[in-house]
């Protein structure tokens, strides 16, 4: 039986994407634009990694395993990241770097990233020594600084690890916690405290540390470049902001069923078409009319944003949608459903 707070965390988690997504579309260079931007990205990513963890914690090296990896992640990253790349070509003349298909882009990367992850999640959850493992990979990784890190996005992948290892860890008893009646109290005050940090993220470090993407070499704090050492101590920082206040979030979400708690089945449909419809916007130079407008574009790009997550998640949408995302796995579905209309009925069912 599914568990409602978890389709909710999926629904809500997706949109968030979303709108982290189409929040540069506003174009505004406000400071409530840069503070709600650093605030999203300081736990959605983290969070997201930490469901797909959850999600992840039966995974096993068996065929059924694999072969599902195959057509659910596989078939559609080399589906939609060469549509995805011939579209910034011919709407916006981008070009990713680096070999095809190796160097992903985005928002690609995300898939490639949970291929890697679920194919190491078997040794991964052996022992919760894998958790401070994970982390200090994470802050190793970031000392880098070479052209290979950018194949697979393995920046982000081990950057990102540590939630991701969590993840699996985490057993349905100790996510309980996060619907205790005490715990949305303290997720508004976590959340509270991360909106005032996030208010400050330029006196301390730059929005690019809150993508795990790279090297420290790369980055700047305070307005300088920063030593191996600091960049790794700046790192696990941003990571216990972003464990701390993910938990918060999760603990906000509602726990039963609710009109969109269906659309979090669908969270794979809006996350692989929600990048189409934003690139749609930038190709329609909807910033540089946006920037001419004033502050309530900000309200329009996020409402538009929860409009588009909740329309693709829609199971008249995203049932139609699915069968561009996993062609194979929709063909299995029908035939087994075209075997049991087929099947003769028993002679239990004859007697009533």
């Amino acid at each position: 039986m599914r568990d409602p707070w978890l389709d909710n965390v999926k629904y809500v988690l997706v949109t968030f994407v979303v709108m982290g997504h189409a929040l540069p579309l506003a174009h505004l260079d406000t400071t409530l634009d840069a503070q709600l931007y650093d605030f999203i990205y300081s736990w959605h990513i983290p969070a997201f990694v930490l469901i797909t963890g959850y999600f992840s914690r039966g995974f096993r090296w068996s065929r059924r395993h694999l072969s599902a990896l195959v057509t659910g992640l596989l078939i559609p990253y080399l589906i939609f990241e060469s549509v995805m790349r011939q579209a910034n070509i011919h709407w916006s003349d981008q070009q990713v770097q680096g070999p095809y298909l190796l160097n992903p882009g985005w928002p690609m990367w995300y898939l490639v990233a949970t291929m890697l992850w679920r194919l190491a999640s078997p040794v991964l959850r052996k022992h919760w020594l894998m958790l401070p493992a994970s982390i200090v990979a994470s802050l190793g990784f970031g000392m880098i600084d070479a052209d290979w890190t950018d194949w697979f996005d393995l920046s982000r992948v081990v950057g990102l690890l540590p939630f991701f290892v969590f993840g699996l860890l985490v057993k349905p008893e100790h996510l309980a916690l996060l619907k205790r009646p005490w715990a949305p109290a303290v997720g508004v005050v976590v959340l509270l405290l991360t909106w005032t940090l996030a208010g400050r993220t330029d006196d301390w470090i730059s929005t690019r540390w809150l993508w795990y993407a790279f090297p420290y070499s790369m980055l700047r704090a305070d307005g300088v470049q920063v030593d191996n050492l600091t960049g790794a101590m700046l790192r696990l920082g941003v990571m216990a902001v972003g464990f701390v206040a993910a938990l918060a979030v999760l603990s906000l979400v509602p726990r039963k069923q609710h009109w969109f708690t269906p659309l979090g089945a669908a969270t794979l449909v809006v996350y692989l078409f929600h990048g189409f419809v934003i690139r749609v916007a930038w190709a329609l130079d909807f910033p540089q009319w946006a920037q001419s407008q004033g502050g309530w574009v900000l309200a329009l790009v996020l409402l538009a944003a929860i409009g588009v997550s909740t329309v693709l998640a829609a199971p008249p949408i995203a049932s139609r949608l699915s069968w561009l995302i996993d062609p194979v796995t929709e063909l299995r579905r029908r035939r087994e459903r075209r075997t049991r209309n087929a099947e003769p009925p028993s002679a239990a069912s004859l007697r009533g």
